[in-house]
C-alpha cells in the first residue's frame, strides 16, 4: 500500500551470450561466450512528508558474481546497498 511504502522487486535473467564477433572467446576451459546469470534488485521508498522521502535499495541482492566481458576480463559489481533521503523542492 503506497501509504506505507512503495516496494519494487525486480529480476534480470540473461542467457548465454557471446563477447566477440567470431563467437570464439571463452573463459578458460569452458565453451565460448559468457555464462548465463540472474540478479535480483530490491527498492523500498517511504514518504515521510509532503516533500521528503526515505529510500533503501539493494542491487544484486544475492551478491551474484557474473562476467561482463572477457577481453579484458571484467566481472560485474558486487552487492550495492544505498540508503538515503530525497527532498523535493516545491515549484520544480
Amino acid at each position: 500500500h503506497p501509504r506505507y511504502a512503495d516496494v519494487t522487486l525486480s529480476a534480470l535473467l540473461v542467457g548465454h551470450q557471446f563477447d566477440d564477433d567470431l563467437n570464439v572467446k571463452a573463459k578458460t576451459g569452458e565453451e565460448p561466450g559468457l555464462p548465463k546469470y540472474g540478479v535480483v534488485d530490491l527498492s523500498v521508498l517511504r514518504a515521510i512528508g509532503r516533500n521528503l522521502d526515505a529510500f533503501f535499495t539493494v542491487q544484486n541482492m544475492f551478491d551474484q558474481e557474473y562476467w561482463v566481458q572477457l577481453q579484458p576480463t571484467t566481472l560485474a559489481g558486487p552487492r550495492l546497498v544505498n540508503v538515503g533521503v530525497r527532498v523535493r523542492w516545491s515549484g520544480r
